[in-house]
């Protein structure tokens, strides 16, 4: 069992870690990125990573409080999962999240059996995380008009 100070230790040092190896690829538009902390620019819209203790997840998240919009950026979404991420679509599954907010979800891609605990699982999730990174991105910068278009 490890304290809440080794977990935490162990988080910062893995994103740390995956932030520098990161840090050298730009964006698909060539410009220097914070990967770990990327930036949609479009409202009710995240990228969010997690590195739980057995399962390592990337996903697009979205909550609008209009049914509606978010009806629509989800039809978007589906629709480019085939041309950018056919590669990875085995690994991309939408998830409904019940909460205040009438309709949100989450493109994810997930791979378990890796645990931010274990140092040598580290290489293997950053190898997970990274092309899809960098498949996100270049859907992102491609598309990201059509979906501030949604909200």
């Amino acid at each position: 069992m490890y304290s809440r100070q080794e977990i935490s230790r162990l988080n910062q040092e893995f994103w740390t870690s995956l932030g520098m190896y990161m840090s050298p690829i730009p964006s698909a538009e060539g410009q220097k990125i914070n990967w770990v902390n990327y930036k949609t620019e479009v409202k009710y819209t995240r990228l969010k990573m997690w590195a739980e203790d057995n399962k390592v997840s990337l996903g697009l998240y979205f909550s609008h409080p209009d049914e509606d919009a978010s009806k629509r950026w989800r039809q978007l979404f589906e629709s480019l999962l085939d041309v950018y991420f056919y590669d990875e679509l085995p690994h991309f599954k939408l998830q409904e999240v019940a909460g205040i907010i009438p309709v949100s979800f989450h493109y994810m891609a997930e791979i378990d059996n890796l645990s931010i605990m274990r140092k040598e699982d580290w290489p293997a999730m950053i190898s997970f995380l990274k092309p899809r990174l960098i498949h996100l991105d270049a859907a992102w910068i491609n598309n990201k008009e059509l979906f501030e278009m949604l909200v």
